[in-house]
């Protein structure tokens, strides 16, 4: 994945 992708995802991590 893009670092951009991680970073979103890090930034927002979903409890789902």
């Amino acid at each position: 994945m893009d670092e951009e992708i991680i970073q979103g995802v890090m930034d927002v991590p979903t409890d789902d």
